[in-house]
């Protein structure tokens, strides 16, 4: 028997911990990245970041599973980390003005993706959701 899942209703599913379908995926020892890379595919850039920016009742985005050691140094929570971003924050830039503020914030997601300091990744994924926030409200303001 063939199942079908609607990967967007899927992913904003939490459980009674607060943890959506990626909360569980970036928390697990064993990193499903083909399960991970499914359900992120059936999700716009808006539904992305919302659902991979999401805090569980721990106060952790899936981000911050990745982040955590020791599976920081591992391809496969690299791999997913930058998928993420990718499809959370540098997909949603095309789209906006100001090609410098696009390459920094690209820039931004290379550093992550590359640096082995789980601490300075946590600051800067901090700092890139942050100027997210900031140029969303300043395009809300201007249009």
């Amino acid at each position: 028997m063939l199942v079908t899942l609607d990967s967007a209703a899927a992913a904003k599913k939490i459980d009674h911990l607060g943890m959506s379908p990626f909360h569980i995926l970036t928390s697990s020892a064993n990193l499903r990245e083909d399960i991970f890379k499914y359900i992120l595919s059936g999700l716009d850039y808006l539904e992305a970041h919302q659902c991979c920016w999401q805090k569980d009742y721990q106060g952790k985005t899936c981000i911050d599973y990745l982040l955590e050691q020791p599976r920081r140094s591992n391809e496969v929570s690299n791999s997913m980390i930058q998928m993420i971003l990718k499809k959370s924050v540098q997909d949603r830039l095309l789209g906006w003005g100001l090609e410098s503020w696009r390459l920094e914030m690209s820039g931004t997601i290379d550093r992550i993706c590359t640096n082995e300091d789980a601490d300075a990744n946590k600051e800067l994924v901090d700092e890139l959701y942050k100027k997210c926030l900031s140029m969303r409200s300043m395009r809300t303001y201007l249009c």
